[in-house]
């Protein structure tokens, strides 16, 4: 956990966090706290992670463009099949 969190925070400062998750020193508030932190830093200011809204618009539009390419798929069979006069 600590490596993956320093390739977002940093050594040090991932270092310090687990250190003090071991030593149980953060209160459970402090720690909820500190994660949601670390949450909206990865969310709003690095864009490493997605808010649950995104990631519900980014389905939506691939559900879109599925259903697209499924109706040109359609729409290309059709065209050839009077080229070929069936």
């Amino acid at each position: 956990m600590e490596e993956d969190l320093s390739r977002v925070v940093g050594d040090i400062a991932a270092h310090r966090m687990a250190q003090a998750g071991r030593r149980r020193r953060v209160p459970k508030r402090a720690a909820v706290s500190m994660a949601e932190n670390v949450a909206e830093y990865l969310t709003e200011e690095k864009a490493v992670l997605v808010t649950p809204l995104q990631a519900a618009e980014f389905v939506r539009e691939v559900d879109e463009l599925r259903d697209a390419v499924e109706r040109l798929d359609k729409r290309i069979e059709r065209l050839l099949r009077q080229v070929q006069g069936r």
